[in-house]
């Protein structure tokens, strides 16, 4: 993840609707900004996926 920027992790992370992605970016993310996006979205995709 170092060769993207911090804009550009926060981006995915927003717009991102892949779980592994999302999962990547709340582990290796740049910021805490962009960890707390992706984990955040992450659980909330799971969640649905669960019903």
């Amino acid at each position: 993840m170092a060769s993207i920027t911090d804009w550009m992790q926060r981006l995915i992370a927003t717009k991102s609707t892949s779980l592994p992605v999302l999962a990547m970016l709340a582990e290796t993310g740049s910021t805490k900004k962009t960890r707390n996006i992706a984990r955040n979205r992450a659980r909330s995709r799971a969640v649905r996926n669960e019903r």
